[in-house]
């Protein structure tokens, strides 16, 4: 089963949003394996 997590933020210092992205997909690790793909630019993170 799979899940997509995520979020947006117009802060211009927002260093742990690796952190914050990884601690929401682990919130997923219990829906089964799946392939990770994350996606990080200045203002977006996710993974899908």
């Amino acid at each position: 089963m799979c899940g997509i997590v995520g979020f947006t933020t117009f802060r211009k210092n927002f260093d742990n949003s690796k952190e914050i992205l990884f601690n929401m997909t682990d919130t997923l690790s219990k829906r089964g394996p799946d392939e990770k793909d994350y996606y990080f630019s200045d203002n977006i993170s996710m993974r899908t």
